[in-house]
C-alpha cells in the first residue's frame, strides 16, 4: 500500500481520489511484475498529475459528489424495489396455491421406515431409476401450500382434488460423469449444476456452464431428460426448481421431475417454488 499525505494547498484530495480511478488503466500500465502487480516508489513519484487551478478542482468534485450519491440512491432503491417484487411475487405465489379450508395433523403417524432393498443386480436402464437402499418415510409431512408428502386429511380447495405427483410426472435423479475422463467433458449435451439452479430458478435453462456428451452418458447413470423437465436441487443449495427447455442432463443433486401432459410444467414450478420453505 502507498499512502500519499501532506497535500499541498493547490490540491483538493477528493480531485486526486477521483483522478487515480480515473487514470487507472494509464497508472496500471507502468506496473512491473512476474506474478502479482507492482508499482514501485519511484515509478509512483514519476506520474504526472493534471492539475486545474482549485476552484475548478472543487467545481469538478461537487459534481462528481454529487452524480456518484444520485447513484447510490438509485441502487438502493433498485436493490429495494427488487425486494419488495420478490416479497410480492411469493405472496401471490402462495395466495394462489394456499387452501383456506386446511386442517393439518397434530397426531402424526410414526416415521417407519422400510427395509434394507436390496440393489439390484441386473444392468440398470437408461430410460428408468432404479434405486436402492432404505425406503422413504411412511410419516405424512403437512405443507402450508397445496403440497404434502404422503395424503393429507386436509380438504381441498373447491373444484381441487389430491393427487400423486408420481401420477402426473415420472421422478428421475442425476448423475455427474467421471471427471477422471476427460473426454467425457464438454460436448453438445447441456448437464445442469447447482449454480445452473441459482442463476435460473423460477426460469427456463436454456444453456448450461457445464456439457457432457453421448460418452459421458454412456458412461454414467446420468440421463438425457426431456424438454420441459421440473428439476428440483436438494443438496446443498436446495430449493432451487428450474426447467429444462431442451433435452439436458443434471448432477445428483437434483430431483428430476418428467412431466405427463396432465401436469404443466410452469405449475408444477411455481408450486414447488411456493413450497420452498
Amino acid at each position: 500500500v502507498c499512502k500519499l499525505k501532506d497535500f499541498s494547498a493547490d490540491l483538493n484530495p477528493r480531485f486526486l481520489f477521483y483522478g487515480i480511478n480515473k487514470y487507472l488503466a494509464e497508472i496500471e500500465d507502468r506496473t512491473t511484475y512476474t506474478t502479482v502487480k507492482h508499482l514501485s516508489a519511484k515509478t509512483i513519484r514519476g506520474i504526472d498529475f493534471p492539475l486545474p487551478p482549485l476552484e475548478e478542482q472543487q467545481r469538478i468534485v461537487a459534481v462528481l459528489d454529487e452524480a456518484f450519491e444520485g447513484l447510490a440512491r438509485a441502487r438502493a432503491h433498485a436493490k429495494a424495489n427488487l425486494q419488495n417484487a420478490r416479497v410480492f411475487f411469493l405472496s401471490v405465489l402462495r395466495d394462489a396455491f394456499s387452501n383456506d379450508s386446511r386442517k393439518w395433523e397434530t397426531d402424526q403417524v410414526a416415521d417407519v421406515a422400510a427395509q434394507e432393498v436390496p440393489r439390484s443386480k441386473a444392468k440398470k436402464s437408461k430410460d428408468t431409476t432404479q434405486t436402492g437402499g432404505r425406503g422413504a418415510t411412511l410419516r405424512p409431512i403437512a405443507g402450508d401450500f397445496s403440497l404434502t408428502v404422503l395424503q393429507s386429511d386436509n380438504v381441498p380447495r373447491k373444484g381441487w382434488k389430491w393427487t400423486q405427483l408420481t401420477d402426473l410426472a415420472r421422478l428421475e435423479s442425476g448423475h455427474t460423469p467421471s471427471r477422471k475422463h476427460h473426454e467425457y467433458c464438454g460436448g453438445d449435451v447441456p448437464w445442469i449444476g447447482i449454480k445452473d439452479a441459482r442463476d435460473h430458478h423460477g426460469h427456463e435453462v436454456h444453456s448450461t456452464l457445464e456439457n457432457t456428451n453421448p460418452l459421458g452418458i454412456a458412461n454414467s447413470s446420468a440421463r438425457i431428460l426431456p424438454k420441459t423437465t421440473a428439476c428440483l436441487s436438494r443438496t446443498a443449495s436446495v430449493g432451487y426448481v428450474p426447467i429444462m427447455v431442451r433435452g439436458m442432463a443434471t448432477s445428483q443433486d437434483f430431483v428430476n421431475w418428467v412431466r405427463s401432459d396432465a401436469l404443466l410444467p410452469d405449475y408444477l414450478m411455481f408450486l414447488l417454488i411456493a413450497q420452498g420453505d
